[in-house]
C-alpha cells in the first residue's frame, strides 16, 4: 500500500502544478483581455506616442537603438499576442510557447534588422567614427 502511495505521489504532483499552471495562464490572459478591451485607446495611444517619439529620435539622430528596441518589443510581444488571440491562451500553458518563443525571437530580430537597415538607420560598429 505505501509502495503504491509513493509511486502515485509525484506524478499527481506535477499533475496539480501544471493544472494550476494552466489555470493561472487562462486568469491572467483573461485580465489582460479584459483589460485591453476597456482602455484600448489609451493602450493605443499610449504605444503610438513611444513608437512616434523613438522615430524621431532615430531619424533625427541617426541612432537606432531606441527604435530598433521598440520595433522588436512590438513585433515580438503583438505576434505573441495575436497568437494568443486566434489559438488560446491555452497555447501560453503548453511547449509549443518555448518552441514558437525562440523562432519568434529570432524572426523579430531579423525583421527588425531588416528594417533598420533599408531605412538607413543601422550602422554596424566598424564603420562609427570614433568607437
Amino acid at each position: 500500500m505505501e509502495n503504491n502511495f509513493a509511486t502515485q505521489l509525484v506524478p499527481s504532483i506535477i499533475k496539480a502544478f501544471e493544472e494550476g499552471h494552466r489555470r493561472a495562464v487562462i486568469m491572467l490572459w483573461s485580465i489582460l483581455t479584459s483589460f485591453l478591451g476597456e482602455n484600448w485607446p489609451w493602450v493605443t495611444g499610449i504605444l503610438v506616442g513611444i513608437l512616434v517619439l523613438s522615430a524621431i529620435q532615430a531619424f533625427t539622430t541617426r541612432w537606432w537603438n531606441w527604435f530598433g528596441s521598440v520595433l522588436y518589443n512590438y513585433t515580438f510581444f503583438g505576434s505573441l499576442f495575436l497568437i494568443g488571440v486566434f489559438i488560446g491562451p491555452e497555447f501560453f500553458a503548453s511547449i509549443w510557447c518555448d518552441i514558437v518563443g525562440v523562432i519568434l525571437y529570432v524572426v523579430c530580430f531579423l525583421a527588425v534588422r531588416w528594417i533598420l537597415i533599408n531605412t538607413g538607420l543601422y550602422r554596424s560598429r566598424s564603420k562609427k567614427v570614433g568607437y
